[in-house]
């Protein structure tokens, strides 16, 4: 039987952030495609108190998971124990 175990784990937070106070100004749209019928600060405030996001970081135009993951691991490799 093959055995592994994970010895570091990394993570990257990509530069851009972005508030809920971005999204102000859209029209929100229900799943059946029809906008939702309440002002865009009653709907942002709905979606803090069931998530608690009030912040996304998005990766800058290009940038692909496999480049956004690159920082993160080898941030996990530099902390790995036994690493010469």
């Amino acid at each position: 039987m093959l055995k592994s175990k994970i010895i570091g784990t990394g993570a990257h937070i990509p530069s851009r952030k972005i508030s809920n106070k971005y999204f102000l100004n859209h029209t929100f749209f229900g799943p059946d495609q029809i906008a939702i019928e309440q002002s865009a600060e009653t709907i942002i405030r709905k979606f803090k108190a069931i998530t608690g996001i009030e912040n996304r970081w998005y990766a800058p135009e290009g940038m692909t998971a496999s480049e956004m993951g690159n920082p993160g691991g080898g941030r996990s490799y530099s902390k790995c124990p036994g690493r010469k």
